[in-house]
């Protein structure tokens, strides 16, 4: 069968990466923009 919960936690999960990969990749390149300047 088809497990609501399930899916709704894959899909919370894979927003929350998607969240964290972001903010990552913007701290990062706001970190290398400083060390350029």
């Amino acid at each position: 069968g088809f497990d609501v919960s399930q899916a709704l936690s894959t899909s919370v999960r894979v927003r929350l990466l998607n969240e964290f990969a972001r903010s990552a990749f913007d701290r990062r390149r706001s970190l290398a923009g400083e060390e350029v300047v």
